[in-house]
């Protein structure tokens, strides 16, 4: 009887430990999920569509909203590499106040990416976070939050062009994932064609060589008015330019006619050394000539009267050249590079 008696207080008792155990591990485990749940409740999501917007053929006091649309560009001249998105919080002035993690992205279509990502710990800076910008195709740190001065070199834009995009933010709420609506992106170089008209190779030219002479062999990410603007389509040809100047080279930069090439911004207007492109012509398998092609406005005779371009980002400069007599004739359209305009997607 005295030993069935001290096994069941020693049952008795190892139940009562085992309760308050299981209470403690419980107790333990609701106060890191109130923990969890607290700090949840101080992040954000945020969502957005991201859309790869055109260059623009209008004047220099103009911006680049309100466009008809256009071809669209090339795999790689839409192309976003994931891995560099970087999203970031800014206030008023445009100054960064904080980096979006936990990045996620979808394509859509040829020109759209869906976006969502987490503002951690974003509870104390929401009334002075304004907007949003996104850089995308840059592979190189944000120093200190300082967008004015990321930088790209054009030789790593073989795959994917650097761009930069910005938005107003709506009023964001902690704890829910907040719609922030459509970021256009301008890609950060523009984009360079030289081709024969379409009766010149039936008269036996082509062209045997084409080089680029004098271009910035940097460029910098973001337009100089980037903290000025309330969105992406709000910033002006005029005052944004914002060449890497430093980096000009005399080295020529050679490509075809069966290509495109993609150039940082360069300042050509007053320019004591403005870019320009050289053209070898041949005409049966056997040299022609050689001639030089000037970033400026040409007139109705094919002559360039008229006043320079700079090279601006997210524009398409497209010569088209033929031969009348012993003249060279050119055209130069600086022409949309593409445009599509989407609803919106939530996440």
């Amino acid at each position: 009887m005295l030993k069935a008696t001290h096994t069941t207080h020693c049952r008795t008792a190892c139940k009562a430990v085992a309760i308050l155990l299981a209470m403690a591990l419980l107790w333990a485990c609701t106060a890191d999920n109130d923990a969890e749940d607290e700090s949840a409740k101080r992040d954000l999501r945020v969502a957005f569509t991201m859309q790869i917007t055109q260059a623009s053929p209008r004047n220099a006091s103009e911006n680049w909203g309100n466009y008809a649309p256009s071809t669209t560009g090339s795999a790689t001249e839409n192309a976003i590499n994931p891995n560099t998105l970087k999203i970031m919080i800014c206030n008023a002035e445009g100054q960064v106040m904080a980096q979006v993690e936990q990045i996620e992205m979808t394509k859509k279509s040829d020109t759209e990416y869906a976006i969502t990502g987490t503002w951690m710990n974003a509870a104390d800076k929401l009334s002075l976070a304004k907007k949003i910008m996104v850089v995308a195709n840059s592979q190189e740190a944000i120093a200190d939050g300082n967008l004015q001065a990321l930088a790209f070199n054009r030789t790593d834009t073989q795959s994917y062009l650097p761009m930069w995009g910005v938005a107003t933010l709506p009023t964001l709420v902690t704890g829910k994932s907040n719609n922030i609506g459509s970021i256009s992106m301008l890609r950060a170089v523009a984009k360079v064609q030289v081709s024969l008209r379409n009766d010149m190779a039936k008269k036996g030219f082509s062209i045997a060589s084409l080089a680029v002479n004098r271009y910035n062999a940097k460029g910098y990410v973001v337009p100089d008015t980037y903290n000025k603007v309330a969105q992406t389509t709000d910033i002006g040809f005029e005052g944004s330019l914002h060449a890497y100047d430093a980096s000009a080279t005399d080295t020529p930069l050679y490509f075809t006619d069966e290509q495109q090439i993609y150039l940082p911004e360069y300042t050509n207007v007053g320019a004591t050394a403005p870019a320009t492109i050289s053209v070898e012509l041949n005409r049966n398998g056997q040299h022609e000539g050689n001639y030089t092609l000037y970033f400026r406005t040409y007139d109705s005779d094919g002559a360039p009267t008229g006043a320079p371009y700079n090279i601006q980002r997210n524009h398409y400069y497209l010569y088209t050249i033929y031969k009348a007599g012993d003249q060279l004739i050119v055209t130069l359209h600086v022409k949309p590079w593409n445009v599509r305009q989407h609803d919106d997607i939530i996440m």
